[in-house]
């Protein structure tokens, strides 16, 4: 008896579960923890996005009301701020802001393309529609405009991720990078200034 147990141990420890879901679970728990947290960091970031596009659209409301002046867009920021950091502390908010005199300006200036290869080369004319002095792919103007121009204001928001397992949108950062944008027509609170558009030719 006593001399085949040496070779009955070995058989019995292979045929015994017990402890085997305790090795399962060990191994199953980092990967379920990962999927939680990257889960929650999901939707998270779906929650700020969406309180970031309804601070816009309500700071887009508020410009074309209350104009252009400094205090008026200074307190509109603002309130953009309040609203994203309401939900995400440290949260840093940049506001970006351009203006045109109308919907068709909002294009590359024309130009005449004399060699036909749609590009402007130097020495080709083009309409200053910003009156700068340069040929602009964008000819939009750093402000919020005047009375019935057309603004385009957003709002980029940059936050850490509450559990940075796995950065979301980039591998190399665990930094969040948001953005919101909205487009409106000023009310005409005033009279439109809509200079001349010059032709240079240099």
């Amino acid at each position: 008896m006593s001399g085949g147990l040496p070779q009955a141990l070995p058989c019995r420890l292979a045929r015994d579960r017990r402890g085997a879901t305790i090795i399962e679970f060990a191994l199953l728990l980092p990967v379920m923890l990962l999927m939680l947290f990257s889960l929650f960091d999901l939707c998270f970031q779906v929650y700020v996005q969406s309180v970031l596009t309804g601070a816009v659209q309500r700071a887009g409301r508020d410009l074309t009301l209350e104009g252009g002046t400094p205090a008026s867009i200074d307190a509109i920021h603002a309130r953009v701020e309040d609203m994203v950091q309401a939900v995400m502390p440290q949260a840093t908010v940049r506001h970006e802001q351009k203006s045109y005199s109308s919907f068709s300006t909002m294009a590359p200036e024309r130009f005449i393309d004399a060699n036909n290869n749609h590009i402007r080369d130097p020495g080709e004319c083009f309409d200053d529609v910003n009156r700068n002095g340069i040929w602009d792919s964008d000819p939009a103007i750093s402000t919020i405009g005047g009375p019935n121009d057309i603004t385009v204001y957003t709002a980029r928001v940059t936050y850490s991720q509450p559990f940075p397992l796995i950065p979301i949108g980039n591998f190399l950062s665990n930094d969040v990078a948001l953005s919101s944008t909205t487009v409106f027509k000023n009310q005409p609170f005033g009279t439109q200034t809509v200079s001349p558009v010059q032709q240079i030719c240099s």
